[in-house]
């Protein structure tokens, strides 16, 4: 298990959104864009040469995920949602006791993961009447 701590800094101070939005770089947005390049919504990692590293699933091991008692009824029913990445046992369970390698984005090495992630945005519409409505 690997563990990364990522800071993204930016201006010296916290700047105010209607005198320097739009003409600086923006530490939640670059840390965005950064995390993005590292997983897809899928779950499929993009850090090229780490898959490599991950011995290949031999028939054997992949017969034991044939007959196991487990639905993905009982996950969504566990998790409250139906947001599992995949529908089917096998991958899921695969993917849950590491045989395929996952990124996961948290807060701290032993925090659960959030529920729940929320940032506020705002779009700020300029001096101009626009064109359309928004």
């Amino acid at each position: 298990m690997s563990y990364f701590k990522v800071t993204v800094e930016g201006p010296a101070k916290d700047l105010h959104s209607g005198v320097f939005g739009g003409t600086v770089h923006e530490p939640m947005t670059d840390l965005i864009f950064l995390m993005n390049s590292l997983v897809k919504p899928d779950g499929e990692i993009l850090i090229p040469g780490i898959n490599d590293q991950v011995a290949p699933l031999e028939p054997e091991e992949s017969a034991l995920y044939k007959d196991l008692a487990f639905s993905m009824t009982e996950l969504h029913d566990a998790i409250g949602s139906t947001t599992a990445l995949f529908p089917d046992e096998k991958n899921t369970l695969m993917h849950r006791y590491m045989l395929s390698p996952p990124i996961l984005m948290k807060d701290g090495a032993t925090l659960p993961s959030p529920f729940m992630a929320l940032k506020e945005l705002s779009q700020h519409l300029g001096q101009r009447p626009l064109s359309q409505p928004v």
